[in-house]
């Protein structure tokens, strides 16, 4: 799992939201574990987060998403 977005990239702001890039092959059942773990430690922060799974991108939004990241 890597930090991606504007937490990433310095310019986190009161209304930004927390982005995680989820890498590998994930079956639902993992992915569901992961959806669970992440809610688990964010709760009570206050703080939206998205979760975005590389195997659901296509190889250039991968790309894109990776060179956004310093």
């Amino acid at each position: 799992m890597s930090l991606i977005g504007s937490l990433a990239t310095g310019r986190f702001r009161l209304h930004s939201d927390i982005d995680l890039l989820v890498r590998g092959p994930i079956d639902p059942a993992e992915r569901a574990a992961v959806e669970r773990a992440v809610a688990a430690v964010m709760r009570g922060t206050g703080i939206p987060n998205d979760l975005i799974y590389a195997c659901d991108l296509t190889p250039s939004q991968l790309d894109a998403f990776e060179k956004a990241v310093p």
